[in-house]
């Protein structure tokens, strides 16, 4: 007996396509339970936790830095996430780098702008692959945009702090 007969069908019972299809959902349907009943679900491995992340604001007006305050709502400016509130600041001068008349390059701090350092507490999860703050992922370096209804500033992710 041939393993294909002349009208395509498997060993003269089932259409080669029909059996596929039946494979598929079969293999489909134990990825599944595999899944959902082996503790590999994602739901099993992510937690929640309060995250404190530090973020830098780099060289901005003291305009800017008077507005920031603690107890400030924070959002991610792209998606509109709430990310968590402002818990603390940290103002230091920027240092700008100054070409002098003879050639030679020098540090030396700005009299008008300032770096500030705004640490925000929220809650996020935490998995394996990620750390999540509303629907922004954290990572150090990382840049995020931040706002409020005052104001809205670049920043890069200089800290996390898992609580």
């Amino acid at each position: 007996m041939r393993l294909l007969d002349q009208k395509g069908r498997v060993f003269g019972l089932i259409n080669i396509i029909d059996l596929l299809v039946v494979l598929v959902i079969l293999v489909a349907a134990g990825g599944v339970y595999y899944v959902r009943f082996s503790g590999l679900s994602p739901s099993r491995r992510v937690e929640e936790k309060t995250i404190e992340a530090v973020f830098l604001v780099n060289n901005v007006r003291s305009a800017t830095v008077d507005v920031i305050k603690p107890g400030d709502k924070v959002r991610e400016s792209k998606s509109n996430t709430f990310l968590g509130e402002v818990i603390g600041k940290e103002v230091q001068p920027t240092t700008v780098t100054v070409v002098q008349p003879d050639g030679t390059i020098s540090e030396s701090s700005s009299a008008t702008r300032k770096d500030v350092y705004v640490k925000v507490r929220g809650v996020g999860s935490v998995s394996e692959n990620a750390i999540v703050m509303g629907s922004q992922e954290m990572r150090i370096g990382a840049r995020v945009q931040l706002k409020t209804n005052m104001w809205a500033v670049e920043t890069t992710v200089m800290e996390i702090v898992l609580k």
